[in-house]
């Protein structure tokens, strides 16, 4: 008998009973000597079978047994082995008739109600057909314990809406070990495999670390010819996951679902418009590097780093609230005695490569970085839209002339500043005394190799996928 249903007989030795058999729990296959010990006999899957002492055996036949869920025989442990010696021949086989009798009875039963699930009695090829389910995907326990042995990757996008930079994907690369996460900012979905160049070149040139396993789907971005010739080259094995089951990238795809989770409720919290969804992303991953995990036994992604790998200059700023309103300093040389100090714009987040929050200025449209910032948390840069004002009637147009004049206050202060940066002699800086850095300053979105991710640690490349949940 077999656990799998089949058997396979051979002639045994003169020196064991006839009447014992030898049972193992664990054997794929259990053989006989008696072919009245099948309820049917079949073809054979193999022509011999090789003993533990080494000799082998023919097959000459094989079989089915019932299971009847009744005793056939009991058996006594001699030494290392258990025997069952009251099991004659033909015992299994004199319970088949009446059980062949009540199989009809239960297949008929079967037919008639449907199909129902009965695999532990027997198998039914019209259930399997009709309602086949996907298997279980019970959380992964194995973990690297190195640093960059195993990266998972998967590409977001494209937003139904486009930035203003004109950025509609994202790239994520996470770390297996320390669940460190590096994201970039994409145009364009062919841009993964010059993200991916980077990001390895820069955690050699970082890290001192060589990375084994790329895990992904099986996108195009990912599985192309650029992508298999890189990785022989390096000796990197690509892991793709099996056609329509994303669940064996979890890691990539709980962690996009995170970033989108996160991205949205700084959205949402501060009123700022979607267009801002990058903005908000980037942020998303410098916080959630600095967020004790679970995962990590309460540590930070960037702690666990740190403890294998001495990390690049760290930038460590005070978090602030995102979209709140953050006041630009002006220094002397770029404006004039009779205009405001400061403008009021709106924190965007934080820079990559620079010690600086990153403020975005709604007239002018453009974005500076600086440290000379004066943050008032208390209050959102944008309203809720939802909601109406407490000025009604002819107040209310007081309140838009107000605003209209603040705004013709603050354009002039920036056309200032343009004239300052345009190289006039006038007013010449000195080093001490600098003009604020530039949105064009910042790393440019349209470079598919240019870091966003994560302000402290540089990380690198892009990459692209439809996703379900669309900002």
């Amino acid at each position: 008998m077999t656990s799998n249903g089949t058997s396979y007989g051979f002639h045994t030795s003169d020196e064991i009973d006839s009447r014992s058999w030898i049972i193992d729990s664990g054997a794929t296959d259990h053989m006989t000597f008696d072919p009245d010990d099948f309820l049917n006999t079949t073809q054979p899957r193999r022509t011999c079978i090789a003993n533990a002492n080494g000799v082998t055996y023919l097959v000459t036949g094989a079989g089915t047994d019932i299971h009847t869920k009744e005793i056939l025989g009991r058996g006594t442990k001699r030494g290392r082995l258990y025997y069952v010696d009251d099991f004659s021949p033909g015992m299994a086989n004199s319970v088949t008739h009446p059980f062949d009798s009540k199989q009809k009875q239960i297949w008929l039963w079967h037919r008639q109600l449907g199909h129902p699930s009965v695999s532990y009695i027997f198998t039914c090829d019209t259930f399997i057909l009709a309602k086949s389910h996907r298997v279980p995907y019970p959380l992964s326990t194995n973990k690297c314990t190195t640093q960059f042995t195993l990266i998972h990757s998967d590409v977001w996008g494209p937003s139904h809406i486009t930035a203003p930079s004109g950025v509609r994907w994202f790239v994520t690369f996470i770390d297996d070990c320390t669940q460190m996460t590096w994201l970039y900012l994409l145009k364009n979905k062919n841009e993964v495999f010059s993200c991916f160049q980077s990001f390895h070149k820069q955690m050699r040139t970082q890290f001192n670390a060589q990375i084994q396993i790329l895990r992904s789907d099986n996108g195009g971005e990912f599985v192309n010819h650029d992508f298999q010739t890189y990785f022989q080259q390096h000796g990197i094995i690509h892991e793709t996951t099996c056609p329509q089951t994303p669940q064996q990238n979890g890691v990539a795809e709980r962690k996009n679902r995170h970033l989108l989770e996160t991205a949205r409720a700084l959205l949402i919290g501060a009123h700022v418009p979607r267009h801002h969804w990058d903005d908000a992303i980037v942020t998303a991953v410098h916080l959630i590097n600095r967020i004790p995990s679970g995962v990590l036994t309460f540590k930070t992604p960037l702690q666990v780093l740190a403890q294998h790998r001495p990390l690049p200059s760290v930038l460590v700023l005070t978090p602030r609230i995102f979209g709140c309103v953050a006041f630009f300093h002006l220094h002397k040389n770029q404006r004039s005695k009779l205009v405001p100090c400061a403008l009021r714009c709106v924190f965007v987040g934080y820079a990559t490569h620079q010690k600086g929050y990153r403020c975005y200025h709604p007239p002018t449209q453009r974005t500076y970085v600086t440290l000379d910032v004066t943050f008032l948390e208390s209050e959102l840069f944008f309203h809720d839209l939802s909601s109406n004002s407490t000025l009604q009637g002819e107040i209310r147009s007081e309140e838009q002339n107000w605003s209209n004049l603040e705004n013709k206050e603050i354009l002039l202060c920036t056309e200032m500043i343009d004239h300052f940066e345009s190289g006039a002699r006038d007013y010449p800086l000195s080093k001490s005394d600098q003009s604020p850095i530039h949105s064009d300053q910042l790393p440019d979105p349209s470079d598919p190799c240019e870091d966003i991710s994560d302000p402290s640690l540089i990380p690198t490349d892009n990459t692209e996928q439809q996703d379900e949940d669309p900002l």
